[in-house]
């Protein structure tokens, strides 16, 4: 779907069926997501550690 402008053009918006959304809390138990419901304007998500160490993960050597 595309969604408003901005300076660079049309901003493409993925949609999410409901029971897509409804799933993610039991397909990413990792999350806290009761914590994730009450960020507030302007804080940082804590998904964002989750994905940094994800990707630390994926750097890091097998031995």
């Amino acid at each position: 779907m595309r969604f408003g402008t901005s300076r660079a053009g049309a901003v493409m918006v993925p949609l999410f069926t409901t029971a897509s959304v409804d799933a993610l809390p039991g397909a990413h138990p990792e999350v806290d997501w009761q914590q994730l419901r009450n960020i507030g304007k302007g804080q940082r998500s804590p998904l964002a550690a989750l994905v940094k160490a994800r990707r630390q993960e994926k750097a890091a050597p097998v031995v």
